[in-house]
Formats: C-alpha cells, sequence, structure tokens
C-alpha cells in the first residue's frame, strides 16, 4: 500500500503550478519508490532496485512541478541519507547528514517548493524506540547544501505529511505530527508550522491545535493547505475532519466518527477532497459543506488523494480512478443497469472500464475514459424513467433511466433533457430518491460528434473539459421544433483542450 505520493503538478494545495496535471506519479511503500505515467495507469517502475539505495526504506517521497527532480529519505534507522534525481528517477545522488545530533537516525518526511529549489527533511533519532527527538532540517539551493538539524521545540511527535509554501521571501513549512511510539504520552499530536525569510535556522515554530476547541491533542495524518496558507484541513487517526479558513486560528470540526485517510485542495481552497475508510468525498465552498461522490469500495488499495491546482480533477487509489468535480456536481449520466452498446453487443454500464470501445451514433467504435460517482441522491440528482414511446413512436424504443440533464436524442436533430422534459411530459417520473446510486461517465474522443446507444435510444457522451467556456452552450431550446438543438463539432470558437 502506498504511504506517501507525489506527482505534478505535485500536490493540489501547492501554489500556483507550471503544469497543474496529474500525469506522473511517484509513490512509495516503506520499501521502494515507485513511478506511475499517464494519470496512473502505466505500469509501475521501481526506482530504488539499485545500490545504494536499495535497502533505504523511504517513508516519503516529494517532486517538482515537472516531475524532473525527485527527492526521498532513508527511513532504516542507520543512515540518515537523503537521495535526489534530476532525470525523473532515472538515477540518483545522496546526501548523508553528519550531525551528531541525528547520528543513526531517520529520515520520515520531505518536501519541496514547485521548482524544487527550496527542500525539507523531518528527522528522527532514537527509532523505533521512544521519546523520538525530531529534528528539521532545510535545503534552499537545490538540494546542494542542508542546513543544521534543527530540534524541534513543540511536542516529540513523528510527522506524517508536511507541505512547503514560497511567498516572496516568506517560506511556510505546515506539517502534521502523530505520536504513536509513545502512548503514555498527554500530547499524542498537533498541526504545527514553521516559518523563515532569509536565514532557515532562525525562523518561528507555532503549533495551531493545542489548546484549539475541537482539534486539541489529536494526532493528525493527512494536511492540505490553500496558497495563500489561510485554508488548511487537516485528517485525524482515528476519525476526523476539520478545517480552518483562517490560517489555523480557528478550526471547524466537519465530522468526528469516520476515519479519515488523506485529503486536498484546490490552490484556492474552494474545492477540497477527503478520502475514508468508506467514502470519496468534496466540498466546493472551502469545506463548509461535503458531498459524497465515490466509496471507497469501488478503488483498490484507497490510499491517496490529490487534485490538479484548480480542484477540478482529482485522482485517487493505488489502482487510479479520476474524478472531475466540474461535471460530477452536474450529475449528467447513467446509473447501474442501464445497457450501452459495444462492437460485441449491449452490456452493462457498469461492467464498462476506461478504453474499452463503445460504438457511436454513426456506427464507429470509440475509446472511452470511464468516471464514476456514488452519492445519496435527492430530487436534484436522483434519475428519471423515461417510458418507451414517450415523445412517440419509438422515441425512446424502450424504457431508459438517465440521471437528470443527460441529454437524449427523441428525433434527428432534437434533444431533450429528462428534468426538463418531466414538466411537459407526465409520463416521465423521478426515481430513487433518497437512495444511494451510482451513476457511470463515459468521455469520447470528441464530445460533439461521438454519441451513444444505451437502451436503443441515441444519447450523448461526458463532454469532460474538451470545450473550453461551453458548458452551458451546447443547448438551445427551439420552440418551432418544441426540443433542443446542439451546436455542432464545426461551429466557430470551438477549442479542443488537450
Amino acid at each position: 500500500m502506498p504511504y506517501s505520493i507525489a506527482h505534478t503538478y505535485n500536490l493540489s494545495a501547492g501554489p500556483a503550478a507550471a503544469t497543474a496535471n496529474l500525469e506522473t506519479i511517484y509513490y512509495t511503500d516503506f520499501a521502494n519508490i515507485y513511478k506511475l505515467d499517464n494519470y496512473g495507469a502505466g505500469t509501475p517502475i521501481n526506482l530504488t532496485t539499485a545500490s545504494p539505495y536499495s535497502t533505504a526504506a523511504p517513508w516519503s517521497v516529494a517532486c517538482s512541478a515537472d516531475g524532473s527532480i525527485v527527492l526521498f529519505g532513508d527511513a532504516t534507522g542507520t543512515n540518515p541519507s537523503l537521495y535526489t534525481s534530476t532525470d525523473s528517477g532515472s538515477t540518483f545522488s545522496t546526501y548523508t547528514f553528519t550531525d551528531a545530533s541525528v547520528a543513526n537516525g531517520t529520515v520520515l518526511w520531505v518536501a519541496m517548493s514547485e521548482d524544487g529549489q527550496y527542500r525539507v527533511c523531518f528527522l528522527v533519532t532514537n527509532y523505533p524506540n521512544s521519546p523520538q527527538p525530531t529534528y528539521l532540517s532545510i535545503s534552499e539551493d537545490s538540494g546542494s547544501s542542508w542546513s543544521t538539524p534543527m530540534l524541534i521545540t513543540l511536542p516529540t511527535s513523528n510527522v506524517l505529511s508536511a507541505k512547503l509554501y514560497i511567498n516572496g521571501g516568506t517560506k511556510t513549512l505546515f506539517y502534521t505530527s502523530y505520536n504513536y511510539t509513545d502512548t503514555t504520552s498527554t500530547e499524542p499530536g498537533y498541526l504545527g508550522k514553521y516559518v523563515w525569510t532569509s536565514d532557515p535556522t532562525t525562523g518561528a515554530f507555532t503549533d495551531l491545535t493545542t489548546g484549539k476547541s475541537g482539534v486539541n491533542g489529536l494526532a493528525f495524518w493527512s494536511l492540505a493547505v490553500s496558497s495563500n496558507a489561510q485554508h488548511i484541513t487537516v485528517s485525524a487517526d482515528g476519525g476526523g475532519l476539520f478545517v480552518s479558513s483562517d490560517g489555523g486560528s480557528t478550526w471547524t470540526t466537519v465530522w468526528t466518527t469516520t476515519e479519515t485517510g488523506n485529503v486536498a485542495m484546490s490552490a484556492d481552497g474552494t474545492i477540497q477532497f477527503a478520502q475514508t475508510l468508506t467514502r470519496f468525498s468534496y466540498s466546493t465552498d472551502s469545506g463548509a459543506t461535503w458531498t459524497n461522490v465515490l466509496y471507497a469500495y469501488q478503488v483498490a488499495g484507497m490510499s491517496f488523494t490529490f487534485c490538479t491546482t484548480d480542484g477540478q480533477r482529482a485522482m485517487l487509489g493505488t489502482d487510479p480512478v479520476l474524478l472531475d468535480i466540474s461535471y460530477t456536481s452536474g450529475v449528467a449520466c447513467f446509473p447501474a443497469g442501464m445497457r450501452i452498446l459495444t462492437p460485441s453487443g449491449y452490456k452493462p454500464v457498469e461492467d464498462i472500464h476506461t478504453d474499452d470501445l463503445l460504438v457511436t451514433s454513426d456506427k464507429r467504435a470509440v475509446p472511452v475514459t470511464v468516471y464514476s460517482t456514488t452519492l445519496h441522491t435527492s430530487t436534484e440528482t436522483a434519475p428519471y424513467l423515461i417510458p418507451a414511446n414517450t415523445f412517440g413512436k419509438k422515441s425512446p424504443p424502450s424504457d431508459i433511466i438517465l440521471s437528470p440533464t443527460h441529454a437524449i436524442q427523441v428525433r434527428k436533430g432534437v434533444w431533450e433533457k429528462p428534468r426538463y422534459a418531466a414538466e411537459e411530459y407526465s409520463i416521465i417520473r423521478q426515481v430513487d430518491i433518497g437512495k444511494e446510486i451510482t451513476y457511470y461517465h463515459f468521455e469520447a474522443p470528441d464530445y460533439l460528434r461521438d454519441n451513444f446507444i444505451v437502451e436503443n435510444s441515441i444519447v450523448e457522451s461526458f463532454s469532460g473539459k474538451q470545450y473550453k467556456g461551453l458548458k452551458d452552450r451546447f443547448y438551445k431550446f427551439n420552440k418551432t421544433l418544441k426540443g433542443y438543438t446542439r451546436i455542432s463539432s464545426g461551429s466557430a470558437k470551438l477549442r479542443i483542450e488537450n
């Protein structure tokens, strides 16, 4: 199971990114560092099988925005060393701490700025015994030199997550701690902040949670921070999700009863994500309210969560699932149980996987990217049952169930959307309100050309982000035709996003 993840541009809560994508992922499983390309769909490449780092047992990994710089540490407890690659993991160089204070120390956590110039690492000594003094070392010259390890004077706990932010001449490091080796400690964990300007050894440590309502004394696991360092979201080991919108001065409890794993957020903190043992949730209002969109049993090894800096696309799981928030909030697709046409005949939508082929309405076979959304439905999100012949003879040819805004072609060139059609056709009714259902979304190479066949009806595919700026302008209501018409793929001012 992956323990630490880095990717390009790396973590959702980072500063404005140069590339803002999730294409390359680096992760560690305590024993090795692995690299995954193609949004996690590639074959894992073990980067640490060669000497001298084949026995390093890395706990964490960090990478630059473009993925070319990779950093991890030795966590064996006998060799306080860092390993750095500047060629995307092909080769590594070694930096070993010789300071007596961290002799035989363990490098627990690493982090870096998006360009790789600023880097930090946390070291502990006396591992795995208790207590474990924790030290911080910083590099401001791309890892060529490191500051003398500084003893963290706040409660002695292991660091489990760290985020580094650069704002002009001010550098801010956030980190979570978890004292899991000293069960008798009255201070099991905290969220810390270290801020410095010119000299990395003269900064100030601040405890952001001890003594504060709702978060005092908790052992924190994962951390996400906005680029202005005001929006902070943390998960607590054993259960809990907590958000702050004032840089950690005050905290709001989201939930406490569910064990929460990794969290992520967009650069501005507006869109946030949280993973638990039973669900995957997101917020579009800086953590004030949350929606359940995917359940853990759907994702093998539900162990990491991150998103692009704009928050519009998230990835989770060791068998990565991509989730498009701009689309999920609209809920426009097929519920489980509907059948879609493939080259080998109709198949249930839940049996279709990314890169499978689907048959279009003009009889071509195109590959698709599959997304799924599980949620407890309301009148805004529950699907509609459209009986056969609702719009005329064989329109549709058979009963079909669609999400509220999924367009269906009722006659050549004319489309309807269930939510609005129900106002005119009383035979159409909403079903499964208040129930948990799963929607499946299929993104084709060209949204405006590639329509699919579901239950013998022509229906739209998922637009994703292919046509920028036209999300709400695909369809126009035509009073004469008494239905919607759609713009064509040759319409002016269309631009396909690569």
